[in-house]
């Protein structure tokens, strides 16, 4: 059993989409876009209501290159943590969200989720409400086997993080998000992690590998073959 930790890449950021109404907000019409200049050292997650009104949607992206890890092994366990800022959830209300999403590796307006995709897209990890440590890891609970089953071991393991109320279409009173350190921060201390545990399956047992994005399930036949059902 091998575990390795993998730190996001610094091609990580944060979009967010406005406009006057939630609807609108939430669709990704009638507003605008704002972004990560894409040196920025923290991160923006969740919703916003404030002044007129404006409503504000932000998403973060982030990517691991768990390449490293061997094609023949079989992940048996991957947690995600996040470096935590400041909690701006002024009502408790959000559930923090990581959910599957290739968006490529560079960044764009069109990466954004609105609701709608981003309620489709495979839920990866959680974090409770009243739980983000400011200065701090903050360690997310996996959803199994999804989290094990996104690792991508012959590349970038892609992901989107976001609001659980985003996704159930539930408008903020107010403040509703979190500041997140980014991997643009000098070193690797408190960026974003993946902690991946990983073993060499034997022959014979039953495996789900993710090659280049594409997943695949059978079981092992003798050395490296994969044989699918």
């Amino acid at each position: 059993m091998t575990t390795t930790t993998v730190f996001a890449g610094a091609s990580d950021f944060w979009i967010l989409y406005s406009a006057s109404t939630y609807a609108n907000s939430r669709n990704g019409t009638g507003g605008s876009f704002s972004a990560d200049s894409g040196s920025e050292t923290t991160l923006y997650v969740g919703q916003n209501q404030f002044g007129g009104p404006t409503f504000e949607m932000m998403e973060i992206m982030l990517e691991f290159d768990t390449s490293s890890i061997p094609d023949t092994d079989v992940v048996s366990a991957a947690v995600l943590s996040v470096w935590g800022v400041n909690d701006n959830d002024t009502g408790d209300l959000m559930t923090l969200e990581a959910r599957a999403y290739d968006w490529g590796g560079t960044q764009d307006n069109a990466d954004w989720r609105t609701g709608a995709q981003y309620a489709a897209l495979t839920l990866l990890a959680t974090m409770a409400p009243l739980t983000l440590d400011a200065a701090a890891y903050n360690v997310m609970t996996s959803s199994s086997p999804n989290m094990e089953n996104a690792i991508n071991v012959t590349g970038f393991t892609r992901m989107v993080l976001g609001s659980n109320r985003f996704a159930s279409n539930t408008s903020p009173p107010g403040e509703e998000y979190y500041q997140l350190q980014s991997a643009d921060n000098t070193g690797t201390t408190n960026d974003e992690k993946l902690v991946v545990t990983h073993a060499a399956s034997a022959a014979g047992q039953p495996t789900t590998k993710r090659f280049g994005g594409v997943q695949f399930s059978g079981y092992r036949a003798q050395g490296n073959l994969i044989r699918r059902w």
